[in-house]
This record gives C-alpha cells, sequence and structure tokens, in this order.
C-alpha cells in the first residue's frame, strides 16, 4: 500500500507539468509568471500506482435453520388455533359480549398499528406496511 501523502504529491507534480504545458501553450507563461514546461509537447505520462483490489469472499450458501425453530413454530401455531378456538368457544358460552369484543379487536388493531409504525420508522418499512393493513383490518 501507498503512502497518501506520496500519492498525492505525484499528483500534485503532474498537475504543476500540465498546468504549465497549458499555460505555454496559451502563451500566458510570462505574464502570469509561470514557469514553462521544460520541453514543448504534451505533458509526461504517469502512470499511477495499480489499486489493489481486495480479495472477493465468496458467500456460503445459507445454513439450514435450526430444527428448535420448526419446533417453536409448531408450537405458536398450536396455541394460536387453541386462542382462537376458547375465543370462539367463549362467544358461544356467551361470556364475552358485543361490547367485549370490541374492545379487544380495537386494543389488538391498536396494539398492530404501533408495532407496525415502530417498524416503518425502523429497518423494515414493507413488513411495517404489512402489519399496519392487518392492525387495519
Amino acid at each position: 500500500m501507498t503512502d497518501p501523502i506520496s500519492e498525492i504529491q505525484e499528483r500534485l507534480a503532474r498537475l504543476e507539468v500540465q498546468v504549465a504545458w497549458l499555460a505555454e501553450k496559451l502563451g500566458a507563461a510570462e505574464g502570469a509568471g509561470l514557469t514553462p514546461a521544460p520541453a514543448p509537447g504534451p505533458p509526461p505520462f504517469v502512470p499511477r500506482p495499480a489499486r489493489v483490489q481486495p480479495p472477493r469472499v465468496a458467500k456460503s450458501p445459507r445454513k439450514p435453520m435450526n430444527p428448535i425453530v420448526y419446533i417453536a413454530g409448531v408450537g405458536a401455531a398450536i396455541f394460536l388455533i387453541g386462542a382462537i378456538f376458547f375465543l370462539y368457544w367463549s362467544i358461544e358460552q356467551g361470556w364475552i359480549g358485543p361490547e367485549m369484543r370490541f374492545l379487544i379487536g380495537l386494543a389488538m388493531g391498536g396494539g398492530l398499528t404501533s408495532g407496525a409504525a415502530k417498524l416503518i420508522l425502523g429497518d423494515s418499512p414493507k413488513l411495517g406496511v404489512c402489519l399496519l393493513l392487518a392492525g387495519l383490518g
């Protein structure tokens, strides 16, 4: 790796040579107090040092999911089915009236909407919009 200061000095030297050549070409070298280039003609080509590209890291294939995640998903689905069944059964039994159903729906919609606002303003706005639509439903 080259030193940044030496690279800047090389670039400055090249630019000074080019400016002097342009000033001589335009005939303004004497009037502006610039020193003309040593030899007429195009400025000398100074090759830049080659930039070294960092090695590319091969992307590994996706890791398989842990079996515990599948078991947790099945458990969550069973719990959700049980909660829906209990809600339906308690409505049939008359334990939850229309007012309570309205309040439960309002609380769930408000909770989903506030979670959606947090996601929209945070890291995943697409998921937040989906959650917002679910909350409005």
